[in-house]
């Protein structure tokens, strides 16, 4: 099963996470600032992944939809001076008939010519497609549909996967698992049935996902997690977050308080 990488600012100077996951040779999802990350991938190989659509929303036809789709293609393409994309995913939820099928015209089109390797569905609703990437919270779900191809593995709200809960350790005294942290323990058990797609801030988080592949998660990881997901599910805990030193968690725990409310 394949690791890939969700570059997100705010953590490490960009040109350092990005020569670090370059090294990792996953591939990579760019679509937080695709401007940004094809400063320094552009033309180095990498297999990119973006995100879009979801504009297509908007749009009051599906000729609209199509050049919406279109417009954020060429957007991102020329941040990559011309390089070809590895997978654009087309997030269709919200977008009705005419809408979706005037967006996924166009994403063909691209494929058809060459500027997109291969064309990918987002979906939190279980929208079907040819290679779909569903959205996966592993305190809650662990579960994987049948038909979805690669998970984003996530906190929910903005959070980062391997952002939380940092360095916390689970023990299993009979296997000697101690040492594995919360994050590496879900991302194998994530991995052992599929593609995962984890965001990543900083080299740190990087080397922590790279490092979970091939382990095997601890017995009784749901048990071990019942307090944390306990915590997590906390609004107090999130209104306490309204005001850290990080942007991302700040805006984190306000859509946490916001969707709370």
């Amino acid at each position: 099963m394949s690791l890939w990488l969700g570059l997100l600012p705010g953590g490490d100077a960009p040109e350092v996470l990005a020569e670090r996951a370059l090294a990792a040779g996953c591939p990579l999802d760019v679509s937080s600032t695709p401007s940004l990350w094809g400063s320094f991938l552009a033309g180095k190989g990498a297999e990119i992944s973006v995100f879009g659509g979801s504009e297509a929303r908007f749009a009051s036809s599906a000729g609209r939809a199509g050049r919406l789709v279109e417009a954020h293609l060429v957007g991102v393409l020329s941040s990559f001076h011309g390089d070809v994309l590895g997978t654009y995913f087309l997030c269709v939820d919200g977008l009705n008939d005419d809408q979706r099928a005037g967006a996924t015209e166009a994403l063909s089109r691209a494929v058809a010519d060459g500027s997109v390797a291969r064309a990918g569905v987002y979906s939190e609703s279980g929208a079907g497609g040819d290679f779909v990437c569903g959205p996966m919270n592993p305190l809650y779900t662990i579960t994987k549909r049948p038909q979805v191809a690669c998970r984003t593995l996530n906190w929910a709200h903005g959070v980062a996967f391997c952002a939380l809960p940092g360095p916390w350790r689970l023990r299993n005294l009979t296997l000697s698992f101690y040492g594995m942290s919360v994050v590496q323990a879900l991302l194998a058990r994530a991995l052992s049935s599929g593609d995962v797609l984890v965001g990543v801030r900083t080299v740190g988080e990087i080397d922590e996902a790279l490092d979970a592949q091939g382990k095997s998660p601890p017995d009784g990881l749901d048990a071990m997690l019942a307090e944390f997901a306990k915590a997590y599910g906390d609004d107090a805990n999130w209104r306490e977050l309204v005001d850290d030193e990080r942007e991302w968690v700040r805006e984190a725990a306000q859509r946490r308080t916001c969707h709370a409310g």
